[in-house]
């Protein structure tokens, strides 16, 4: 998955059948998708705030950064998948994923797959993820991340800034656009660190579509062994 290799590939640098080399891989990509979540369990929210960053200084209470992300894949072979499945954002077909990070920048969360067309709000609500969510915690988001609805009581949402109606943003709005920009970043970083494996550079084939949430999930939680993106306590 890091260098890029499919089955194929795989079959004919150690001299076996294709169907051998697909089952090895489907098997251990299966092991590596129910143990690594166990090994990363969904932090508290004590634990969280201990290890916060002192670039976090205004936004103590940040318990995780949410963001959606697409990856590429074959066209469906069905109108309706195709229909699920189209990106209005990417102009591909994509399967589409929430993943969740903690201040210092280690992946907490991870949705399953979704089809592009779906929106950050409905993968949001329908992937569990506001279940872990306690009084007093607050979700940074991008700013399209319109989901203050559906948080449970108590959590607070911390988005930049909308325009609405006016000619332009406040000093103060864009200061905190900034700010919260200056933070966000790391959710961006620890999501480039998922896209480092090259099995997502590409078209991710239908050959592997029944695997593919298991595939992404696996490389989001290998990413929790590289060191924090942010030293706990400490600025990048």
């Amino acid at each position: 998955m890091r260098v890029g290799l499919f089955v194929r590939d795989l079959s004919d640098g150690f001299s076996i059948s294709q169907s051998y080399s697909s089952k090895l891989f489907t098997t251990w990509v299966n092991i590596l998708h129910a143990e690594l979540p166990q090994l990363f369990p969904f932090p508290s929210q004590d634990a969280v705030y201990r290890a916060m960053p002192s670039s976090f200084k205004k936004y103590p209470t940040t318990r995780i950064i949410l963001d959606c992300t697409e990856i590429f894949i074959e066209v469906p072979s069905t109108m309706l998948a195709q229909s699920q499945t189209w990106s209005n954002y990417k102009h591909h077909d994509t399967y589409k994923v929430l993943v969740g990070v903690a201040p210092t920048g280690n992946v907490t969360f991870v949705s399953e797959l979704w089809g592009g067309r779906a929106s950050d709000k409905k993968i949001t609500l329908k992937s569990g993820e506001l279940n872990f969510l306690e009084p007093g915690d607050n979700v940074m988001a991008d700013r399209g991340f319109e989901i203050a609805d559906i948080l449970p009581s108590g959590v607070t949402l911390n988005i930049p800034p909308f325009k609405g109606n006016a000619a332009q943003l406040t000093a103060e709005q864009v200061q905190n656009t900034m700010d919260i920009a200056s933070v966000r970043i790391y959710d961006e970083r620890a999501i480039g660190r998922i896209k480092n494996y090259h099995i997502l550079d590409g078209i991710i084939p239908l050959s592997l579509s029944h695997i593919a949430n298991q595939i992404f999930t696996v490389i989001a939680y290998l990413t929790c062994f590289l060191p924090p993106l942010v030293a706990p306590g400490k600025e990048e």
